[in-house]
């Protein structure tokens, strides 16, 4: 049921990363430029509801896949507070409030 998916390596040189240092927008207006730097980075989003239905043992059921091969496991909930798909936040008492 759980794919495990090979994850992506980026093994680059200090002179390939020097050159992704900005983020290259277009818009209809022309081209903008951003310097990335990590202290101003956000967090990668990698928490996504894998399945959200009623199964017959466990009731209404979330599985939210947080990336390499790591699953949370919610059972039994009252109600669906998200749907197959959606980006869960690190917290997720979204979900557990639905108990």
């Amino acid at each position: 049921m759980l794919s495990r998916q090979k994850l992506k390596e980026y093994n680059l040189s200090t002179q390939e990363l020097d050159k992704l240092q900005y983020a290259k927008i277009t818009t209809n207006k022309g081209i903008i430029w951003i310097k990335l730097t990590p202290n101003f980075t956000p967090n990668t989003v990698a928490n996504f509801a894998f399945l959200a239905k009623n199964r017959f043992y466990a009731g209404n059921s979330v599985i939210i896949n947080h990336g390499r091969g790591i699953y949370s496991c919610y059972y039994h909930l009252s109600k669906f507070k998200v749907k197959e798909g959606d980006i869960v936040n690190i917290d997720v008492t979204a979900i557990v409030n639905g108990w």
